[in-house]
């Protein structure tokens, strides 16, 4: 969902002969595609915010809605959408749960969601082609990785 703002700006200005004109001026700005609101108005926090991210990226890399809800599945089991999730077996961290031998750790990747979700899709992009091979390989293993 796109927000749009508006405002209206209106001047007089007179000319030579004394006759005043009236202009009217729109000015309309994007907001942040990913402040995102729910119907009743409020902004989007924490796992919502993320999910509304990665369906964006998923739309980005031609992704279906399948694919979206597969990935959904993937990361709820992985990690549960936290940002701060950290295997306690591996070097597993953050929504992908992407190992340290994939993903020099930063302190951006380590905190900001959206540099997660991006390696997240990109990974699965390059690895698996789609969330639903990677979902199907996850599903395969025992103990579950992708």
């Amino acid at each position: 969902m796109c927000i749009l703002t508006t405002s209206f700006h209106s001047f007089n200005v007179k000319n030579n002969n004394n006759l005043s004109l009236n202009y009217t001026t729109t000015v309309e700005a994007k907001s942040d595609p990913f402040s995102k609101h729910h119907e009743n108005g409020e902004k989007l926090k924490g796992k919502e915010l993320y999910k509304a991210y990665a369906k964006q990226k998923c739309d980005d890399n031609g992704w279906n809605d399948a694919e979206y809800k597969s990935l959904i599945k993937l990361w709820n089991n992985e990690s549960g959408w936290r940002v701060a999730a950290a295997n306690p077996t591996r070097t597993a961290r953050g929504i992908p749960q992407a190992l340290a031998m994939h993903q020099k750790w930063s302190e951006k990747y380590l905190t900001d969601y959206k540099v997660q979700i991006n390696w997240g899709i990109k990974y699965i992009s390059r690895r698996y082609g789609t969330p639903t091979k990677a979902l199907s390989f996850w599903n395969s293993q025992s103990p579950h990785w992708y």
